[in-house]
């Protein structure tokens, strides 16, 4: 297709073949319930007059093929932004980097750190303990990454 990243075009793959896979389980549900008016709906892409297990393999196989496409669109999705990354400047690396600072200081300033006594009132032990961890985690990750250039 014109105009479509790789990216795109298995992105699409896998949900023609989502779509595929699905028409072939009614289709086959269909065929078992003697639904003639229903097997007249079906897109003329799927073959009428074939026995319900052909339909539910070709709706494994569509499956596999979709999942397979979903993969390779995310990584291609992955391959291309680790480019761009690599792609940009220094000045370009430093903006990004303090608006998703601006970013986490506004969300945690204004929709967490002063609501956190309240929102913890009532909770277990077990579960202050757990968001405790949980923000230690992401607090060691920061400071990981920092670690990680020097």
């Amino acid at each position: 297709m014109k105009g479509v990243t790789d990216i795109g075009e298995q992105q699409i793959k896998h949900t023609r073949l989502r779509t595929k896979a699905r028409h072939y389980r009614a289709m086959a549900a269909a065929i078992q319930m003697h639904d003639e008016a229903t097997i007249a709906t079906f897109p003329k892409y799927v073959p009428r007059g074939r026995p319900t297990s052909w339909y539910l393999e070709r709706a494994e196989q569509a499956e596999r093929a979709s999942e397979m496409a979903g993969e390779m669109a995310s990584l291609l999705g992955d391959m291309e932004h680790r480019n761009y990354l690599d792609r940009m400047t220094v000045e370009q690396k430093c903006e990004r980097i303090e608006t998703a600072a601006k970013e986490v200081n506004f969300w945690i300033e204004h929709y967490i750190l002063d609501d956190l006594p309240q929102l913890f009132a009532g909770l277990s032990r077990e579960q202050k303990q757990g968001y405790q961890r949980l923000f230690t985690r992401i607090v060691q990750r920061l400071t990981n990454a920092f670690e990680e250039e020097a």
